[in-house]
């Protein structure tokens, strides 16, 4: 397939799939705003008298705000590999049903998403721009993460069959991949600036509230998007390398 008709594929994914999408991402979404709120609540009570958070503090609130997105939307990408795969090849896989079958490859997925969590930290310290606009297409990381849920393989394996599938095609999936990416990274700095227009630092509480309330959605309507458009590329790649067709991916998902 070319990029045209790679978008219009992911596409026909996300529009068909939205509402299991949605349920898919909302809960995610939801509890990582439960989990990280109290943290996010501390600072005023952590502060002392020369007005400087602790070390510690910032410690664990960096990892709350950087590892367990990227570890928590890695899974949520795999899930939705899982129910959109299934889809395909016409079983009504529900999005219970997803989080189900990615438990088995919990373990990889995880240390492909630490793995990822690492290289933005990196990429945020060199190159802050442009970590921005990659960070979408490194939650799992793409390729990656459908190699490890789909093809059931442990992270060493996974990153040398990714290897194997991104030869001589890597520059034209990164650029397909990194334009979703970007548009993604886009909506999430517009989308939330509209929407606290009226609200000064006056009222830090509620722009906080409002603006948070605003990324997560954003991050639960355009996650989903990139997942598919990560799937399209894995069956590009495929379908080019091993003439993947769709009785073989249905042979495939009757085997695991």
């Amino acid at each position: 397939m070319n990029s045209s008709a790679m978008w219009r594929a992911a596409g026909g994914l996300y529009r068909n799939n939205f509402a299991p999408l949605l349920l898919l991402f909302l809960p995610l979404a939801v509890a990582f705003l439960i989990a990280v709120a109290p943290l996010l609540a501390l600072p005023d009570q952590q502060i002392g008298v020369s007005g400087s958070t602790p070390s510690a503090f910032l410690l664990v609130l960096g990892f709350a705000l950087v590892v367990i997105p990227m570890v928590v939307g890695g899974i949520g990408v795999a899930a939705s590999t899982l129910l959109l795969t299934d889809r395909i090849v016409g079983h009504r896989t529900t999005p219970t049903d997803a989080f189900r079958k990615v438990r088995p490859n919990l373990g990889p997925l995880i240390a492909a998403g630490l793995a990822s969590t690492l290289l933005s930290l990196v990429l945020r310290q060199l190159l802050p721009p442009l970590e921005f606009f990659l960070r979408p297409m490194l939650y799992g990381p793409a390729i990656l993460v459908q190699v490890i849920t789909l093809e059931a393989m442990d992270l060493r394996n996974g990153l040398s069959r990714m290897g194997e599938l991104l030869r001589k095609h890597i520059l034209r999936i990164f650029m397909f991949l990194f334009a979703v990416s970007m548009g993604a990274s886009l909506l999430d700095i517009v989308l939330p600036g509209f929407a606290t227009l009226g609200l000064t630092n006056v009222n830090n509480v509620a722009y906080f509230i409002v603006a948070s309330l605003i990324q997560v959605l954003v991050v639960v309507l355009t996650l989903p998007f990139v997942a598919a458009t990560m799937l399209v590329a894995y069956f590009d790649l495929r379908a080019r390398k091993e003439d993947l067709n769709l009785e073989q991916l249905a042979t495939e998902r009757a085997a695991l």
